[in-house]
């Protein structure tokens, strides 16, 4: 209760500030290990203003999960993902973050509904 209260009266702008350092904090420290990390990660990250690295950790994190047999946790993530996807600059990199993301959603989508159609748009 006491955590909830300080966080919600930090300023949001100080708040996204403060998850980039948690989350660019974690990879040096983890380095080598991010795997184990993944979710931690897409959480600071997702709550800052760097979308590339929300993008990165959420398809991450949601590969991760589907490889765990938690089908609905990796849709969820990679939905989270998909959705930032319009944040980041148009061109090259931003095409091949959502090309990876929308495979990797549509591969989890299978293991839910083989013929779900938001898998079939997914790998359209």
């Amino acid at each position: 209760m006491t955590q909830e209260v300080a966080y919600n009266s930090v300023l949001q702008e100080r708040r996204k500030a403060l998850h980039e350092r948690v989350g660019a904090a974690l990879e040096a420290l983890h380095r080598g290990q991010l795997g184990d990390h993944f979710d931690d990660l897409a959480h600071h990250f997702r709550r800052s203003d760097n979308a590339a690295k929300a993008v990165e950790y959420l398809r991450l994190a949601g590969e991760q999960s589907a490889r765990r047999s938690a089908p609905k946790e990796a849709i969820a993530y990679l939905r989270d993902a998909l959705g930032r996807t319009n944040a980041l600059p148009a061109g090259d990199e931003r095409d091949r973050a959502e090309l990876g993301v929308q495979f990797a959603l549509g591969s989890a989508l299978t293991a839910v509904s083989f013929g779900a159609p938001e898998k079939i748009r997914a790998f359209e």
